[in-house]
């Protein structure tokens, strides 16, 4: 299931980092805040800011960074 799936956890990058949600579904949690991505969707995260993505559906994302 998609759910049980293994992620990073609640951590800070380095970079800054831009992640597009290419198929499916996650939930981003902020200190403060959520967003739910669906397809389509780009997400920007300013380094150093933790956060935790959980995945909601199988899904497929580009994760870029400088």
């Amino acid at each position: 299931l998609a759910v049980e799936q293994n992620t990073f956890g609640r951590h800070k990058d380095e970079d800054d980092v831009w992640f597009w949600q290419a198929q499916g579904k996650t939930k981003w949690k902020f200190d403060d805040e959520e967003h739910i991505l669906e397809p389509g969707d780009l997400i920007y995260v300013p380094k150093k800011i933790y956060h935790d993505v959980t995945p909601l559906t199988p899904r497929a994302g580009i994760s870029m960074s400088l």
